[in-house]
């Protein structure tokens, strides 16, 4: 959350910078960020977040917050959801790929023989 705040803030205040370089004449610079710096920390106390619902200046004044999840989930959390079984009839070591291969009953060999007429010979 802190570092979506220091993007944003820096996101506006050299947007409104770079504004007043572009009408400056070529080769100066604008060095009063920190003029726009305050209006911008103060319109982003002001505005409303997300997660908790309300403003960050209205949020110091209490004393606990209750905020939205982040993420929804599509499962069950918290203390008195269910566990699943534990289950015996699992296999006694784990699959190798051999067991699932299937094998043809007369394999094709490679050829013996490839001429240089692009022929091939068995």
């Amino acid at each position: 959350m802190i570092n979506r705040y220091a993007g944003l803030f820096k996101y506006r205040v050299f947007k409104n910078q770079y504004s007043i370089e572009f009408l400056l004449p070529t080769g100066k610079r604008c060095r009063e960020c920190e003029r726009f710096a305050r209006k911008i920390v103060n319109n982003m106390n002001d505005s409303s977040t997300r997660l908790i619902g309300m403003s960050p200046n209205d949020a110091t004044k209490l004393e606990r917050i209750y905020s939205e999840a982040s993420v929804k989930y599509n499962r069950p959390i918290g203390v008195d959801e269910s566990q699943l079984p534990k289950d015996d009839s699992e296999p006694q070591r784990p699959f190798v790929r051999e067991q699932l291969m299937h094998i043809k009953e007369k394999p094709m060999l490679p050829p013996r023989w490839i001429l240089e007429d692009n022929q091939i010979y068995i």
